[in-house]
Protein backbone atom coordinates (compact mmCIF):
# COMPACT_ATOMS: atom_id res chain seq x y z
CA UNK A 1 0.00 0.00 0.00
CA UNK A 2 1.47 3.40 -0.99
CA UNK A 3 2.06 5.78 1.88
CA UNK A 4 1.88 9.56 1.88
CA UNK A 5 5.61 9.96 1.24
CA UNK A 6 5.69 7.37 -1.49
CA UNK A 7 7.08 4.58 0.65
CA UNK A 8 5.49 1.21 1.08
CA UNK A 9 5.83 -1.04 4.19
CA UNK A 10 6.00 -4.71 3.42
CA UNK A 11 5.97 -7.16 6.32
CA UNK A 12 5.76 -10.92 6.08
CA UNK A 13 4.13 -11.82 9.41
CA UNK A 14 4.98 -15.48 9.14
CA UNK A 15 8.63 -14.72 8.49
CA UNK A 16 8.68 -12.25 11.37
CA UNK A 17 7.20 -14.74 13.81
CA UNK A 18 9.50 -17.52 12.62
CA UNK A 19 12.48 -15.21 13.00
CA UNK A 20 11.39 -14.25 16.50
CA UNK A 21 10.72 -17.89 17.45
CA UNK A 22 14.21 -18.88 16.33
CA UNK A 23 16.28 -15.82 17.21
CA UNK A 24 14.96 -15.14 20.70
CA UNK A 25 15.59 -18.66 22.09
CA UNK A 26 19.06 -18.58 20.55
CA UNK A 27 19.67 -15.22 22.16
CA UNK A 28 18.46 -16.50 25.51
CA UNK A 29 20.61 -19.62 25.21
CA UNK A 30 23.63 -17.46 24.46
CA UNK A 31 22.84 -15.22 27.41
CA UNK A 32 22.48 -18.21 29.74
CA UNK A 33 25.73 -19.69 28.42
CA UNK A 34 27.66 -16.47 28.99
CA UNK A 35 26.17 -15.99 32.44
CA UNK A 36 26.93 -19.59 33.39
CA UNK A 37 30.55 -19.18 32.32
CA UNK A 38 30.72 -15.89 34.20
CA UNK A 39 29.31 -17.49 37.33
CA UNK A 40 31.82 -20.34 37.07
CA UNK A 41 34.62 -17.78 36.70
CA UNK A 42 33.33 -15.85 39.71
CA UNK A 43 33.10 -19.06 41.75
CA UNK A 44 36.73 -19.80 40.95
CA UNK A 45 37.80 -16.30 41.99
CA UNK A 46 35.81 -16.43 45.23
CA UNK A 47 36.98 -19.96 46.02
CA UNK A 48 40.64 -19.09 45.41
CA UNK A 49 40.27 -15.99 47.55
CA UNK A 50 38.73 -17.91 50.45
CA UNK A 51 41.41 -20.59 50.13
CA UNK A 52 44.09 -17.89 50.28
CA UNK A 53 42.47 -16.41 53.37
CA UNK A 54 42.38 -19.87 54.98
CA UNK A 55 46.04 -20.46 54.11
CA UNK A 56 47.14 -17.11 55.56
CA UNK A 57 45.12 -17.71 58.73
CA UNK A 58 46.53 -21.23 59.07
CA UNK A 59 50.02 -19.83 58.64
CA UNK A 60 49.39 -17.34 61.45
CA UNK A 61 48.15 -20.13 63.73
CA UNK A 62 51.27 -22.15 62.93
CA UNK A 63 53.55 -19.18 63.60
CA UNK A 64 51.80 -18.53 66.91
CA UNK A 65 52.30 -22.09 68.13
CA UNK A 66 55.89 -22.20 66.87
CA UNK A 67 56.59 -18.93 68.66
CA UNK A 68 55.33 -20.45 71.91
CA UNK A 69 57.54 -23.48 71.36
CA UNK A 70 60.58 -21.24 70.88
CA UNK A 71 59.60 -19.12 73.88
CA UNK A 72 59.25 -22.17 76.11
CA UNK A 73 62.49 -23.62 74.75
CA UNK A 74 64.38 -20.45 75.67
CA UNK A 75 62.93 -20.57 79.15
CA UNK A 76 63.87 -24.23 79.50
CA UNK A 77 67.47 -23.33 78.65
CA UNK A 78 67.71 -20.82 81.53
CA UNK A 79 70.65 -21.72 83.73
CA UNK A 80 68.83 -21.44 87.04
CA UNK A 81 66.15 -23.92 86.00
CA UNK A 82 68.77 -26.36 84.77
CA UNK A 83 70.66 -26.14 88.04
CA UNK A 84 67.48 -26.67 90.05
CA UNK A 85 66.68 -29.74 87.96
CA UNK A 86 70.17 -31.18 88.33
CA UNK A 87 70.03 -30.64 92.09
CA UNK A 88 66.65 -32.41 92.30
CA UNK A 89 68.00 -35.37 90.35
CA UNK A 90 70.85 -35.75 92.86
CA UNK A 91 68.28 -36.69 95.50
CA UNK A 92 67.79 -40.06 93.80
CA UNK A 93 71.43 -41.09 94.01
CA UNK A 94 72.02 -44.16 96.14
CA UNK A 95 68.33 -45.04 96.37
CA UNK A 96 66.85 -48.25 95.08
CA UNK A 97 64.22 -48.11 92.37
CA UNK A 98 61.61 -49.39 94.82
CA UNK A 99 62.32 -46.58 97.27
CA UNK A 100 62.27 -43.95 94.53
CA UNK A 101 59.01 -45.29 93.24
CA UNK A 102 57.46 -45.24 96.70
CA UNK A 103 58.49 -41.65 97.28
CA UNK A 104 57.09 -40.54 93.93
CA UNK A 105 53.66 -42.09 94.35
CA UNK A 106 53.40 -40.65 97.87
CA UNK A 107 54.15 -37.07 96.83
CA UNK A 108 50.50 -36.13 96.38
CA UNK A 109 49.78 -37.29 99.96
CA UNK A 110 52.37 -34.96 101.44
CA UNK A 111 50.36 -31.94 102.60
CA UNK A 112 53.49 -29.90 103.29
CA UNK A 113 54.96 -30.53 99.84
CA UNK A 114 52.97 -27.80 98.10
CA UNK A 115 54.40 -25.08 100.30
CA UNK A 116 57.95 -26.37 99.83
CA UNK A 117 57.67 -26.59 96.04
CA UNK A 118 56.11 -23.14 95.65
CA UNK A 119 58.78 -21.63 97.91
CA UNK A 120 61.74 -22.78 95.77
CA UNK A 121 63.80 -20.27 93.76
CA UNK A 122 62.70 -22.09 90.60
CA UNK A 123 59.03 -21.44 91.40
CA UNK A 124 59.78 -17.80 92.16
CA UNK A 125 61.52 -17.43 88.81
CA UNK A 126 58.58 -19.05 86.99
CA UNK A 127 56.14 -16.64 88.65
CA UNK A 128 58.27 -13.66 87.66
CA UNK A 129 58.42 -14.92 84.10
CA UNK A 130 54.65 -15.36 84.06
CA UNK A 131 54.11 -11.78 85.20
CA UNK A 132 55.99 -10.55 82.12
CA UNK A 133 54.49 -13.03 79.65
CA UNK A 134 50.73 -12.87 79.96
CA UNK A 135 50.10 -15.30 77.09
CA UNK A 136 51.39 -18.14 79.30
CA UNK A 137 48.96 -19.07 82.07
CA UNK A 138 50.93 -21.62 84.10
CA UNK A 139 54.39 -23.18 84.23
CA UNK A 140 55.45 -26.50 85.75
CA UNK A 141 58.99 -27.84 86.11
CA UNK A 142 59.76 -31.53 86.74
CA UNK A 143 62.90 -33.53 87.29
CA UNK A 144 64.04 -36.67 85.48
CA UNK A 145 61.46 -38.81 87.27
CA UNK A 146 58.48 -36.55 86.68
CA UNK A 147 58.40 -35.06 90.18
CA UNK A 148 57.27 -31.42 90.23
CA UNK A 149 60.12 -29.30 91.61
CA UNK A 150 58.88 -25.86 90.60
CA UNK A 151 55.58 -24.28 89.55
CA UNK A 152 54.02 -20.88 89.04
CA UNK A 153 50.82 -22.14 90.68
CA UNK A 154 49.95 -25.10 92.84
CA UNK A 155 49.66 -28.01 90.36
CA UNK A 156 46.91 -30.63 90.37
CA UNK A 157 49.55 -33.32 90.94
CA UNK A 158 53.13 -33.31 92.19
CA UNK A 159 54.06 -36.42 90.24
CA UNK A 160 53.70 -36.34 86.44
CA UNK A 161 56.04 -39.19 85.49
CA UNK A 162 53.22 -41.44 84.25
CA UNK A 163 51.39 -38.82 82.21
CA UNK A 164 51.46 -39.19 78.43
CA UNK A 165 52.65 -35.64 77.88
CA UNK A 166 55.59 -36.09 80.23
CA UNK A 167 56.62 -39.41 78.71
CA UNK A 168 56.43 -37.87 75.22
CA UNK A 169 58.63 -34.92 76.19
CA UNK A 170 61.17 -36.79 78.32
CA UNK A 171 61.34 -39.84 76.04
CA UNK A 172 63.58 -41.91 78.33
CA UNK A 173 66.18 -39.15 78.42
CA UNK A 174 66.30 -38.55 74.67
CA UNK A 175 64.02 -35.52 74.99
CA UNK A 176 61.55 -34.17 72.42
CA UNK A 177 59.32 -31.14 72.12
CA UNK A 178 55.69 -32.06 72.64
CA UNK A 179 52.60 -29.99 71.86
CA UNK A 180 49.26 -31.49 72.77
CA UNK A 181 45.72 -31.00 71.58
CA UNK A 182 43.38 -28.58 73.32
CA UNK A 183 42.53 -29.70 76.87
CA UNK A 184 40.59 -28.30 79.80
CA UNK A 185 42.48 -27.06 82.86
CA UNK A 186 40.37 -27.42 86.03
CA UNK A 187 42.70 -25.13 87.99
CA UNK A 188 42.49 -22.05 85.75
CA UNK A 189 39.14 -23.17 84.28
CA UNK A 190 40.35 -22.51 80.78
CA UNK A 191 40.90 -24.52 77.66
CA UNK A 192 44.58 -24.69 76.96
CA UNK A 193 47.35 -25.96 74.75
CA UNK A 194 50.41 -27.31 76.53
CA UNK A 195 53.94 -26.93 75.20
CA UNK A 196 56.29 -29.43 76.84
CA UNK A 197 60.02 -28.92 76.37
CA UNK A 198 62.82 -31.06 77.86
CA UNK A 199 65.36 -29.53 80.20
CA UNK A 200 68.70 -30.70 78.83
CA UNK A 201 71.99 -31.22 80.60
CA UNK A 202 74.81 -28.70 80.42
CA UNK A 203 76.48 -30.92 77.84
CA UNK A 204 73.20 -31.01 75.90
CA UNK A 205 73.47 -34.76 75.51
CA UNK A 206 70.39 -35.88 77.45
CA UNK A 207 67.15 -34.70 79.00
CA UNK A 208 67.19 -34.19 82.75
CA UNK A 209 63.66 -32.84 83.24
CA UNK A 210 60.66 -31.27 81.53
CA UNK A 211 59.20 -27.76 81.49
CA UNK A 212 55.46 -27.51 80.79
CA UNK A 213 53.87 -24.24 79.61
CA UNK A 214 50.10 -23.83 79.65
CA UNK A 215 48.76 -21.46 76.97
CA UNK A 216 45.16 -20.24 76.99
CA UNK A 217 43.35 -21.08 73.75
CA UNK A 218 41.61 -17.69 73.89
CA UNK A 219 44.94 -16.11 72.96
CA UNK A 220 44.58 -17.60 69.49
CA UNK A 221 41.03 -16.39 68.99
CA UNK A 222 42.01 -12.94 67.59
CA UNK A 223 43.71 -14.68 64.67
CA UNK A 224 40.42 -16.10 63.43
CA UNK A 225 38.20 -13.32 64.79
CA UNK A 226 39.93 -10.69 62.66
CA UNK A 227 38.99 -12.47 59.45
CA UNK A 228 36.08 -10.70 57.75
CA UNK A 229 34.69 -12.19 54.54
CA UNK A 230 31.70 -10.19 53.39
CA UNK A 231 28.88 -9.65 55.87
CA UNK A 232 28.32 -13.31 56.79
CA UNK A 233 31.63 -15.06 56.20
CA UNK A 234 33.94 -16.16 59.00
CA UNK A 235 37.02 -18.19 59.83
CA UNK A 236 37.04 -21.15 62.20
CA UNK A 237 39.89 -22.96 63.93
CA UNK A 238 38.70 -26.51 64.54
CA UNK A 239 40.06 -29.71 66.02
CA UNK A 240 40.38 -32.84 63.95
CA UNK A 241 36.92 -33.98 65.03
CA UNK A 242 35.36 -30.68 63.99
CA UNK A 243 35.05 -29.15 67.46
CA UNK A 244 35.40 -25.38 67.17
CA UNK A 245 38.45 -24.09 69.03
CA UNK A 246 37.81 -20.46 68.20
CA UNK A 247 36.05 -18.08 65.84
CA UNK A 248 34.43 -14.68 65.85
CA UNK A 249 31.11 -16.12 67.01
CA UNK A 250 32.01 -19.28 68.94
CA UNK A 251 34.44 -20.62 71.49
CA UNK A 252 35.54 -24.05 72.61
CA UNK A 253 33.54 -23.75 75.82
CA UNK A 254 30.37 -23.90 73.71
CA UNK A 255 31.40 -27.37 72.55
CA UNK A 256 30.07 -26.69 69.06
CA UNK A 257 31.12 -28.71 66.04
CA UNK A 258 31.59 -27.15 62.64
CA UNK A 259 29.30 -28.74 60.08
CA UNK A 260 31.67 -27.47 57.41
CA UNK A 261 34.36 -29.84 58.70
CA UNK A 262 32.19 -32.84 57.85
CA UNK A 263 31.82 -31.54 54.31
CA UNK A 264 35.52 -30.93 53.64
CA UNK A 265 36.78 -34.01 55.52
CA UNK A 266 37.30 -36.08 52.32
CA UNK A 267 39.36 -33.27 50.76
CA UNK A 268 41.31 -32.60 53.96
CA UNK A 269 42.65 -36.14 53.84
CA UNK A 270 44.00 -35.55 50.31
CA UNK A 271 45.40 -32.03 50.25
CA UNK A 272 46.65 -29.23 52.49
CA UNK A 273 44.14 -26.65 51.26
CA UNK A 274 41.20 -26.29 48.92
CA UNK A 275 37.59 -25.20 48.61
CA UNK A 276 34.16 -26.34 47.45
CA UNK A 277 30.55 -25.21 47.30
CA UNK A 278 28.04 -27.17 49.32
CA UNK A 279 24.65 -27.15 50.99
CA UNK A 280 24.70 -27.69 54.73
CA UNK A 281 22.10 -29.64 56.65
CA UNK A 282 20.16 -26.50 57.49
CA UNK A 283 19.73 -25.80 53.79
CA UNK A 284 22.25 -22.98 53.68
CA UNK A 285 24.52 -22.99 50.62
CA UNK A 286 28.11 -21.94 51.22
CA UNK A 287 31.58 -21.62 49.83
CA UNK A 288 33.83 -23.58 52.21
CA UNK A 289 37.62 -23.29 52.07
CA UNK A 290 40.12 -25.02 54.34
CA UNK A 291 43.82 -25.04 55.12
CA UNK A 292 46.10 -27.13 57.32
CA UNK A 293 48.48 -25.21 59.61
CA UNK A 294 50.92 -28.11 59.14
CA UNK A 295 51.48 -28.59 62.86
CA UNK A 296 50.60 -32.28 62.84
CA UNK A 297 53.83 -33.12 61.01
CA UNK A 298 55.87 -32.16 64.08
CA UNK A 299 53.14 -32.61 66.67
CA UNK A 300 50.84 -35.51 65.72
CA UNK A 301 48.20 -34.63 68.29
CA UNK A 302 47.61 -31.17 66.80
CA UNK A 303 45.32 -32.03 63.90
CA UNK A 304 43.77 -28.57 63.68
CA UNK A 305 42.32 -27.09 60.53
CA UNK A 306 41.30 -23.59 59.51
CA UNK A 307 37.95 -23.27 57.75
CA UNK A 308 36.75 -20.12 56.00
CA UNK A 309 33.16 -20.01 54.76
CA UNK A 310 30.89 -17.52 53.03
CA UNK A 311 27.23 -17.61 52.10
CA UNK A 312 26.88 -18.65 48.46
CA UNK A 313 24.17 -16.12 47.69
CA UNK A 314 26.24 -13.30 49.14
CA UNK A 315 29.35 -14.33 47.24
CA UNK A 316 27.45 -14.57 43.95
CA UNK A 317 25.58 -11.31 44.42
CA UNK A 318 27.48 -9.43 41.64
CA UNK A 319 26.74 -12.03 38.97
CA UNK A 320 23.19 -12.47 40.26
CA UNK A 321 22.45 -8.81 39.62
CA UNK A 322 23.86 -9.07 36.11
CA UNK A 323 21.88 -12.27 35.51
CA UNK A 324 18.62 -10.69 36.59
CA UNK A 325 19.22 -7.65 34.41
CA UNK A 326 20.16 -9.75 31.39
CA UNK A 327 17.10 -11.96 31.81
CA UNK A 328 14.88 -8.92 32.18
CA UNK A 329 16.28 -7.42 28.97
CA UNK A 330 15.95 -10.73 27.09
CA UNK A 331 12.37 -11.34 28.10
CA UNK A 332 11.62 -7.68 27.52
CA UNK A 333 12.90 -8.04 23.97
CA UNK A 334 10.78 -11.14 23.47
CA UNK A 335 7.67 -9.35 24.68
CA UNK A 336 8.46 -6.41 22.41
CA UNK A 337 8.69 -8.70 19.37
CA UNK A 338 5.40 -10.38 20.28
CA UNK A 339 3.79 -6.99 20.83
CA UNK A 340 4.99 -5.72 17.45
CA UNK A 341 3.77 -8.86 15.72
CA UNK A 342 0.38 -8.46 17.36
CA UNK A 343 0.25 -4.80 16.42
CA UNK A 344 1.10 -5.41 12.79
CA UNK A 345 -1.39 -8.24 12.65
CA UNK A 346 -4.22 -6.09 14.01
CA UNK A 347 -3.43 -3.11 11.80
CA UNK A 348 -2.62 -5.12 8.70
CA UNK A 349 -5.59 -3.98 6.57
CA UNK A 350 -4.72 -0.31 7.04
CA UNK A 351 -0.97 -0.12 7.50
CA UNK A 352 0.64 -3.08 5.90
CA UNK A 353 0.87 -4.64 2.48
CA UNK A 354 1.33 -8.37 2.64
CA UNK A 355 4.06 -9.64 0.34
CA UNK A 356 1.74 -12.27 -1.11
CA UNK A 357 -0.82 -9.59 -2.01
CA UNK A 358 1.83 -7.44 -3.66
CA UNK A 359 2.98 -10.39 -5.77
CA UNK A 360 -0.60 -11.15 -6.87
CA UNK A 361 -1.29 -7.56 -8.00
CA UNK A 362 1.93 -7.45 -9.88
Amino acid sequence: MPSRNGLEIRVDLKALLILAAVAVPLLLADVFFVLDRSRAALDAVVGDHLKAVAEVTASEISRYVQAKVVETGLLAAEGGLRQATEAANQNYRGLSEAVVRQRLVERDRDTALAARVLATPASAYLREYLALNLSVRRLVLTDSRGAVIGASHAPASYYEGEEDWWLAAFRDGAGAIHVGDVLYDPISRTNFVAVDVPIVSARRDRAIGVLRAIIDVEDMKPITAQVQVGAKGEALLVKGDGTIIGSRNAALLMKQKAEEMEVVAPLVAERASGYLTTSLKGGQSKFVAFADPGLSQAFPEVTWKVIVSQDLEEARAPISRVTNRALAMSFGGLLLVVALAAYFSIHRPHKLTDLEAVTTHA
